[in-house]
């Protein structure tokens, strides 16, 4: 059992045990002359609470969602009626059971019984509508999330390919381990970019690959700063969150004919990750670039939505970003 699920159950027996003690709470002693006998106040309070925590549930749970919300409205209403009935015949049962001298207002008891089925029915629907749209906007989330995590693995792969393209006009010894770190890579894009969350570590270890195989076809020409500070065992991220901003700064930030830097370094304290990127502008941007950050900055806003701030500097001469994140 989850801690959402266990949650969820203390919420509800709390807000039950609420409904219940408060009558007794705010309103006077029931007039037992009035009732007839204790016995009867007793059973009247004890037994419509019962019925309606059960008629609640029943709600929730069946009857709105397969009946009234399945298109089958005309049986929702007569299962309503029927629950509302089987209520005053177990109510006169119980109370010939008890063989005295009722109140001859019993009418007005049904009466005030009907209204709080009824406010018990409108109170199960509003649940049950808030859970569905909850539910609706999950999913759309997550389909947003997966277009966009899509539109990684081609850049990725277009990346890959060119590093590759690298090394073999050069003749490397390297492309081996290129081929080897890149393979690695591709798997971590397709298997564990498809969950909800990873570990920071295994971010952080295809971060790593992804700036090591970039070296590989560097000159050096290119200086690179990479450094991570920080405890950040068994913390959680959602996948490829940051390979976008990395990528730009290989993108935009190396030449093979100047000298330039890019400088890396991402630090973990408490429940704070902190990413500083700044890399020499070495090369112009063009009409269509920035796109993996964009879909970056709306995956952000899906997931850590009021947990995160970014600070993007887009300088004549360099381009930098300080990006923090609540996890």
């Amino acid at each position: 059992m989850n801690m959402q699920l266990i949650y969820k159950i203390l919420k509800h027996f709390a807000i039950w045990i609420i409904y219940l003690l408060l009558p007794i709470i705010i309103l006077p002693l029931p007039n037992l002359n009035y009732l007839g006998k204790s016995q009867f106040a007793l059973f009247n309070y004890f037994f419509s609470s019962l019925y309606t925590v059960i008629f609640f549930y029943v709600n929730l749970f069946w009857a709105i969602p397969r009946l009234a919300y399945e298109s089958k409205k005309w049986l929702y209403l007569l299962v309503f009626l029927f629950l509302v009935l089987l209520y005053f015949i177990i109510y006169r049962f119980f109370l010939n059971e008890i063989n005295f001298e009722i109140v001859r207002d019993i009418s007005f008891l049904y009466f005030i019984a009907l209204v709080k089925l009824l406010f018990i029915s409108i109170v199960a629907w509003a649940i049950f509508l808030y859970e569905r749209n909850k539910e609706y906007m999950i999913a759309k989330n997550q389909a947003e999330l997966s277009y966009l995590k899509a539109q990684v693995n081609p850049h990725f792969l277009f990346n890959a390919l060119n590093s590759i393209y690298a090394l073999a006009i050069k003749k490397s010894d390297k492309i081996v381990d290129a081929i080897s770190q890149i393979s690695d890579m591709m798997r971590y894009n397709i298997e564990e970019s498809q969950k909800r969350f990873v570990t920071l570590s295994q971010e952080l270890d295809y971060i790593k690959d992804y700036i090591d195989t970039q070296k590989l076809r560097l000159s050096t020409k290119t200086k690179i700063i990479y450094n991570v500070e920080g405890e950040f065992s068994g913390k959680q991220i959602e996948p490829l969150l940051l390979i976008a901003f990395i990528e730009n700064a290989f993108k935009y930030g190396v030449s093979t004919e100047k000298e330039s830097k890019i400088i890396i370094k991402i630090k973990f304290f408490g429940n704070n990750l902190k990413l500083h990127i700044q890399n020499d502008k070495v090369k112009k941007f063009t009409k269509t670039s920035g796109t993996g950050i964009t879909n970056t900055i709306k995956r952000l806003n899906h997931t850590y939505y009021n947990r995160y701030t970014i600070d993007i500097s887009d300088e004549d001469d360099y381009y930098s970003v300080q990006l923090s994140i609540k996890l």
